[in-house]
């Protein structure tokens, strides 16, 4: 399993910025692909 390239701060702050789960990928520098779609959106409602 790969580390991840972003901290829990990170996160927030591109929650806040973003209007799209879409841009909260491209703002973590991630691959616009489903698995991270699906982390980050499951992530995202934590916090």
């Amino acid at each position: 399993m790969k580390t991840k390239s972003w901290t829990e701060k990170d996160l927030q702050i591109a929650v806040k910025k973003s209007t799209s789960v879409r841009q909260v990928l491209a703002k973590l520098s991630l691959k616009l692909a489903g698995g991270n779609y699906t982390q980050i959106k499951k992530i995202s409602k934590r916090i």
